[in-house]
């Protein structure tokens, strides 16, 4: 294939697909599928595709093949089937989407129509096969030699560990030399043709055959219009990958990439070849999934090509996501949620350190918005923080925006998420992981696992704001692991939708391998204790800092805080219990009544049914607080520098004038200022006009080292993040006078979301050295009642600084 004419095919296109240039209604320009057939319209496509990391295309020269093309008598496919762990769509279940678990993706193994090349039958007898996204043809493979193949093309490609593919099924024969060459097609186009296995199929895929033939013989861009068939566009017929439902199913391969779409009509083709194979866009309407998928798919499918290649060279990664609301049931409870592109949580987004991220939202929310991408430093961007009021103007509703920044010097777990009044808590959040190629514990781990935990209302959140502002304080109803658990429906509202046994999430451990899992905290209000049942987690990672292994078997999280902890599958094939334990301590009377939220770890081998025992780890941990420092310790020590200002924050909570029950700072409550924002003002230079109640702090000299001290006259506890930094988290401790002989600052962790003890003060320590406004406040109920802070830092060198036209422009629109 060339790879000279495209950029990446992770943007994705909105296209209308009711009607198509040339088309009447109905369409009498096109081919239309007979009206018997039966393809569901409904459900999202996005998602609804199994994760692979191969593509093994067998030519067969024929259209139709068995049922299971691997029950075919001594052909290439069955032999594959015996000497690799095959995903060819055939296990997907039943009217679901892809559980994202934590199963490493495998291969896709099919036939096609393609005829095999010329050969001698006295000196080789077998298939050509096609391998993606290696875009290379191995010529004549036969079936006695399919393991051979497997170790040559299939193993120690796609992530460590699969060692054992040779380990366990060993090449029975001597080494084979294949005649191996290069793709010349510029892209192979794929529809699924599997009469036998679904009529659908073998209605559906000559209308399309036929249609693609036409426009690509009409563009000049089929085979047999190039020399040598060198840039032209190949298309073949395929046996089944799965989801008949969504028929026609198309796969272009292009630029070493997999794009899948679903319910394609030949109104469509003429659609396909321009967007995706001339401009290299996704389509989205028609996207099911592929090799990109782990750039625009729910959480927590993760992108493996990616992870390999964590040493490469810094690039843009472009991610479109949309802001809209739609039903969804994460627990069985059907309620109106926000979402990104339709889904709940929203896509994980994976780069590498250096690299740029490009998020292009459109908001399609019946109100303004704005994306914060939680832990990043945002340094040279501070417009791109997404805070309204404090460093832009709100995107409203039916508008784009997009933020642009880079990560030059951050790794780790983080998360975005909007930062407009509540959205969040209704669903506006997603996973970013910034992959280290210099990672520490690289070697300790052998895959890894996001863990999105999150506590979760079936009232919308704007609701549930207006009663947390009296003191009949609302509870969850409910907590999610992965956006997933099941709920007692009898306790559901008479008149609702509800479905009991929602299902809980799933990951899958095999034995003796070493898990990384990135744990993160999206809740309204919730700090959990989260666990797995008999299995021991060895602390690396708190926030983008590299911690000292420490073995733990509960970890507290607070909300907006990240974990990553190592987990070694060292227990008997079986299933355990993963468990997010409410700290109710730190909630409203009525959470006592909460139950424990769980997901499965499910060990390969296992019964898939089996219900796991109950094994709770019994470890006493103090409800309210971060882990003890002595767990958290850094893995690399750092000087750090000595205090050159102080800043006291008191916190309080009592009424205002309205009689509402409001947060305080020093006797001021914040207000934001929703028609401009205190970046807007540090440009205009009329900072020095803020009012008090938008709690603003101005630091003026580079390389200032500031010591905050909070102390809190509250009887709640609060996650305090701040926006621009890492801080060193100096001590915490109880009652309203900091204890100063007990800071640490000989090696203090350092992070960016912690924990105000209840009646107690904490002490952090940061370095001004970042332009920008960054917001200090408490996570997240708490921000919406005031318990916020702005720091101004170096406005002189912020006016350097040129934002982007579209910025300012967002101020000057109407936002509702």
């Amino acid at each position: 294939m060339n790879n000279n004419n495209h950029e990446s095919l992770t943007d994705i296109e909105d296209v209308t697909i009711e009607s198509c240039e040339g088309c009447s209604v109905p369409c009498s320009t096109h081919q239309v599928y007979p009206s018997y057939l039966k393809i569901n319209q409904e459900l999202p496509l996005q998602g609804t595709v199994k994760p692979f990391s191969k593509h093994v295309l067998i030519s067969t020269g024929k259209i139709d093949w068995q049922a299971h093309i691997e029950d075919e008598h001594e052909s290439l496919a069955s032999h594959l089937a015996k000497v690799i762990n095959v995903t060819n769509g055939s296990d997907q279940k039943k009217n679901e989407t892809i559980d994202k678990g934590s199963k490493k993706p495998k291969i896709l193994i099919t036939n096609s129509n393609r005829k095999n090349g010329d050969y001698d039958p006295l000196i080789s007898n077998g298939d050509d096969v096609l391998l993606f996204p290696d875009n290379i043809i191995i010529r004549h493979v036969s079936p006695k030699h399919a393991a051979e193949f497997r170790n040559q093309f299939l193993c120690n490609k796609f992530g460590r560990g699969d060692d054992d593919l040779i380990q366990k099924n060993p090449s029975p024969t001597l080494p084979v030399t294949f005649t191996v060459e290069k793709m010349l097609y510029k892209s192979v186009i794929l529809i699924c043709s599997h009469k036998r296995r679904d009529k659908r199929c073998g209605v559906t895929a000559p209308l399309l055959k036929d249609e693609f033939d036409k426009v690509l013989k009409n563009k000049g861009l089929d085979v047999d219009s190039r020399v040598d068939n060198k840039d032209g566009i190949a298309v073949y017929m395929t046996s089944h990958i799965g989801g008949h439902k969504f028929a026609g199913n198309v796969i272009v391969y292009c630029e070493g990439k997999g794009i899948w779409y679903g319910r394609v009509t030949p109104c469509h083709v003429n659609l396909i070849i321009e967007k995706t194979v001339i401009e290299g866009r996704i389509i989205r309407d028609l996207y099911r999934g592929g090799f990109v998928q782990a750039l625009v798919s729910p959480t927590p499918l993760w992108n493996q090509n990616l992870i390999e290649s964590r040493a490469s060279e810094p690039k843009t990664n472009t991610f479109n996501l949309v802001l809209k609301k739609v039903n969804l049931a994460p627990d069985g409870f059907t309620r109106i949620m926000s979402t990104i592109n339709g889904q709940y949580p929203g896509p994980t987004i994976e780069v590498n350190k250096g690299d740029r991220i490009v998020m292009n939202i459109r908001n399609e929310l019946e109100d303004p918005t704005s994306i914060h991408a939680h832990g990043i430093f945002q340094k040279g961007t501070p417009w791109f923080d997404g805070v309204p009021g404090q460093t832009q103007c709100e995107i409203p509703s039916d508008y784009e925006f997009t933020y642009n920044f880079t990560v030059p010097d951050q790794v780790g777990t983080y998360w975005y998420h909007s930062h407009d009044l509540m959205q969040y808590v209704d669903g506006i959040v997603g996973a970013l992981i910034i992959h280290d190629p210099d990672d520490p514990y690289k070697a300790e781990y052998d895959e890894e696992i996001l863990v999105m935990l999150t506590d979760y209302h079936h009232t919308e959140a704007q609701i549930l704001l207006n009663s947390f502002l009296t003191p009949e304080r609302d509870v969850p109803d409910n907590g999610l692991i992965n956006g997933k658990n099941n709920y007692d429906c009898s306790k559901a509202p008479p008149g609702s939708t509800c479905v009991d046994n929602a299902g809980l999430a799933k990951f899958e451990f095999v034995s003796n391998k070493r898990y990384r899992l990135r744990i993160i905290n999206t809740s309204a209000f919730s700090a959990f204790f989260f666990s797995i049942d008999k299995h021991v987690m060895e602390v690396i990672e708190v926030e983008g800092t590299y911690t000292k292994r420490n073995k733990i078997h509960r970890l507290p999280i607070n909300v907006g805080q990240r974990y990553s902890v190592i987990v070694t599958a060292d227990q008997s094939v079986d299933n355990y219990i993963m468990r997010s334990e409410f700290q109710k301590k730190c909630m409203p009377d009525g959470a006592i009544s909460l139950p424990v939220v769980t997901a499965i770890v499910h060990y390969d081998g296992a019964p898939e049914d089996s219900v796991p025992k109950d094994i709770p780890w019994t470890d006493f941990l103090e409800e309210c607080i971060d882990l003890i420092p002595e767990t958290l310790q850094p893995l690399y020590e750092e000087k750090v520098p000595e205090a050159t200002r102080e800043i006291i924050h008191e916190i309080a909570f009592h009424k205002d004038s309205l009689g509402i029950d409001k947060a305080f700072i020093n006797g001021s409550t914040y207000v934001p200022n929703l028609i401009s924002s205190t970046l807007t003002k540090v440009f205009e230079g009329t900072t020095a006009n803020l009012p008090a109640s938008e709690n603003a702090f101005t630091f003026n000299t580079f390389g200032e080292v500031v010591d905050i001290y909070f102390i809190n006259t509250d009887e709640g506890e609060h996650p305090i993040h701040m926006h621009g930094h890492q801080f060193w988290l100096l001590g915490i401790g109880n009652g309203t006078v900091v204890d100063k002989t007990a800071l640490n600052t000989v090696n203090p962790i350092k992070r960016d979301t912690s924990t105000i003890p209840i009646s107690g003060w904490s002490a952090l320590r940061f370095v001004v050295d970042n332009p920008g406004v960054w917001g200090h406040h408490c996570h997240m109920w708490h921000m919406q009642v005031g318990l916020v802070m702005q720091l101004i830092e170096l406005p002189d060198e912020i006016n350097k600084l040129s934002p982007p036209e579209e910025w300012a422009e967002l101020c000057q629109l109407k936002r509702y």
